[in-house]
């Protein structure tokens, strides 16, 4: 490009719009990016773990499974041992101070399904958020408009955990996450978010229909979850067909690629039935 007038230069490049440059999401003013010495930045360290092997602190893990497989399940169990402080050495949840965690629910109610949940996996809610509308757990967030509820929580309380489910539902609509790029925009305010605050972020999302023996493959909406995320769990059921729910590790930047655990699903009484309640909470 040598010789090569400005004018002619600046019109080869690509043209930045206000609307595509964007504000923070967070709310904070943004910060021009600089050129650091790399000896003057963050000295290494050790990948925090909230569930050794499966769950980092930090950062973004996504939980990707059939619908309807027990996904939930798992992080309520997750949740019953962050909000009590009692070790679970099968999700490598070491013990601990109870801490807090922040939820972020679409696809199941708070009262019918969610509520009852945690109170029959021993979960305490004086640690449990919820980020939603009404007191009934309606009015879903939309991110990342709505991710100055989550830094608030931070600052608030001693932050752990923030599950998202399902994360499709809290994209905005205006982004195309089959598009890589858009899934992207929409992921990374999570990646911001989890870097700052220190918690650690579970997306949950539905594999799609593909018939592929690659769990890259199978992820939902995008492909670009599994790009992104530090972290990825996938969850199936036991090839033998008793029920059984397996889940382990399918990427994992910085450690090793861990064993799957198993979980048995449980239908539970706790009610009295009636016609239009059969009184039973899953665990």
């Amino acid at each position: 490009m040598r010789g090569q007038p400005t004018t002619e230069i600046a019109r080869a490049l690509p043209q930045t719009s206000e609307a595509d440059q964007g504000d923070d999401p967070s709310g904070q003013e943004r910060r021009a990016p600089r050129v650091w010495r790399a000896e003057d930045m963050a000295e290494s360290e050790a990948t925090r773990w909230l569930a050794v092997g499966h769950v980092p602190l930090g950062t973004v893990t996504v939980l990707v499974g059939e619908e309807g497989i027990g996904k939930s399940l798992w992080w309520v169990l997750l949740v019953s041992h962050i909000t009590t402080g009692l070790p679970c050495p099968h999700l490598g949840v070491p013990a601990g101070e109870p801490r807090t965690v922040l939820l972020v629910i679409t696809e199941d109610t708070w009262s019918g399904d969610v509520r009852p949940r945690l109170e029959l996996a021993g979960a305490d809610l004086r640690f449990v958020r919820v980020l939603c509308e009404d007191a009934d757990g309606a009015g879903s967030p939309v991110f990342p408009r709505d991710m100055a509820g989550v830094e608030a929580c931070a600052r608030d309380d001693d932050l752990a955990l923030v599950v998202v489910d399902a994360w499709l539902d809290t994209v905005d609509s205006r982004l195309q996450v089959r598009d890589p790029q858009q899934a992207r925009r929409a992921l990374h305010p999570w990646r911001e978010c989890a870097s700052r605050t220190g918690a650690a972020v579970l997306l949950l999302t539905h594999t799609n229909r593909m018939d592929s023996a690659h769990t890259r493959d199978l992820f939902g909406a995008t492909g670009a979850l599994r790009q992104k995320a530090r972290q990825t769990l996938f969850a199936a059921r036991a090839p033998d067909g008793d029920g059984t729910v397996l889940i382990g590790p399918d990427k994992s930047n910085g450690a090793g690629i861990g064993s799957a655990r198993s979980y048995r699903v449980e239908v539970i009484q706790v009610r009295t039935p009636r016609p239009d309640d059969p009184g039973t909470v899953a665990r």
